[in-house]
């Protein structure tokens, strides 16, 4: 507890380094909580980041005054443009955050308390796997880059990655510690963004039919070439059988001008910024190909290992085939959370050198994918954010980007 108060006070960023240095500590994996708190009240806000949003929300709601009563009428609400309040995690908290301020780092530390909770927990769950062992180099390859799959610097983007980080809590609760109130969290997440329905219901599928990791990775595998799927076919499933007050809001996401908005933006952006996920995709394929074709290595995993690897496989599955939908990539994502997650168990459990030296081999596209994660990091990390602490961030309120110290 005293190094936990001590590294807060003097540097958040330097707490998080030494959290992860000395994972075994009690006190680590909160100065990493901490730091996602600090990050969220010193993070940039940029006028086209969905954060700046949620802070014009909070002034308003701050400024009307508006009764309780009065906002519960809003959520599930749908207005003239087809658009409706069903994630109701951050509408609450802003709401109640409106009652006391209209500071929106004060409303992105909270989001941080929440986010940084389930990031820590996860991050620690898979260290807790490497008990009295070190984690090589490799090992920490995949464990960072499970990190930056859905990293905390995602926090502008507070519904859908923190119901990504509390479903996957939810999981790992569930299939490898065995415990059922992990069900509780899968469908906690639905309530932090509505998209979370469907991979609730693939994960519940999967617990009850329980199909084979092997018919899995051959379906993953013809997933991973398939290039995408049309987007008038997702539209026309997605109204035969959402909910109504969902169907305005996924087909905002799946329609054509969304998809020309988020092209053109693409288009726009440094090759890296398009193919750095695709590398992190492809590290896995072959990584997991490794892994099945090299049938030892799947013996030396427990059961609950096993079934953590075909849920992997089958979130993967649906990823590739939704990737090719505008917005569809943010289930490849979550896929993502998931497979480097499982890698990192079986990293740690097969200790074999065959092994290792394949993994370097793969470590390219890894590498070049949290390289290129630490680049999207820095366009919200502020120098407040590396190099103040809590005390001076209140007072000095430098809120610049890194990316504009390096441009």
């Amino acid at each position: 507890m005293k190094n936990l108060i001590l590294f807060f006070i003097i540097s958040p960023f330097l707490g998080f380094i030494q959290g992860l240095k000395n994972y075994r500590e009690s006190w680590a994996k909160n100065t990493v909580w901490l730091f996602v708190i600090f990050y969220g009240f010193t993070m940039a806000k940029p006028e086209i980041a969905d954060s700046s949003r949620y802070v014009t929300q909070l002034k308003t709601l701050h400024n009307s005054e508006a009764s309780w009563n009065t906002f519960v009428n809003t959520l599930y609400e749908v207005d003239d443009r087809g658009s409706g309040n069903v994630d109701i995690y951050q509408q609450i908290v802003t709401y109640v955050v409106s009652l006391i301020t209209s500071n929106g780092d004060v409303l992105f530390a909270i989001f941080g308390a929440v986010f940084g909770f389930f990031y820590s927990r996860n991050i620690w769950f898979l260290l807790q796997s490497v008990r009295k062992d070190t984690l090589s180099w490799t090992s920490w390859m995949i464990l960072i880059s499970f990190m930056c799959a859905v990293g905390f610097w995602n926090l502008g983007g507070v519904r859908m990655w923190t119901a990504a980080h509390v479903f996957f809590y939810g999981a790992f609760l569930y299939l490898l510690e065995g415990k059922k109130k992990g069900l509780i969290f899968c469908l906690l997440s639905v309530f932090v963004h509505f998209s979370f329905v469907l991979p609730l219901g693939l994960f519940l599928f999967y617990i009850l039919v329980k199909p084979s990791y092997k018919i899995l990775f051959y379906i993953f595998l013809v997933s991973f070439f398939i290039s995408s799927l049309k987007l008038t076919f997702i539209n026309a499933t997605i109204e035969a059988y959402a909910p109504d007050f969902i169907i305005p809001r996924v087909s905002n996401y799946a329609s054509e001008d969304y998809a020309e908005v988020i092209n053109d933006m693409n288009e726009k952006a440094n090759w890296y910024i398009v193919y750095y996920n695709q590398a992190l995709n492809w590290g896995l394929m072959l990584v997991f190909s490794i892994v099945f074709f090299k049938r030892k290595i799947a013996t030396t995993l427990n059961e609950s290992s096993i079934k953590f690897f075909g849920l992997s496989l089958f979130l993967l599955i649906v990823g590739n085939f939704l990737s090719g939908v505008t917005s569809g990539g943010r289930y490849l994502t979550i896929a993502q959370l998931f497979a480097t997650a499982s890698l990192l168990l079986i990293t740690i459990n097969y200790k074999d050198s065959w092994f290792r030296r394949k993994l370097i081999l793969c470590a390219p596209f890894f590498i070049f994918f949290v390289i290129i994660s630490v680049r999207v990091a820095i366009d919200t990390v502020t120098f407040d954010t590396i190099f103040f602490n809590p005390i001076i961030a209140v007072f000095a309120n430098v809120r610049i980007p890194l990316i504009d110290f390096i441009k």
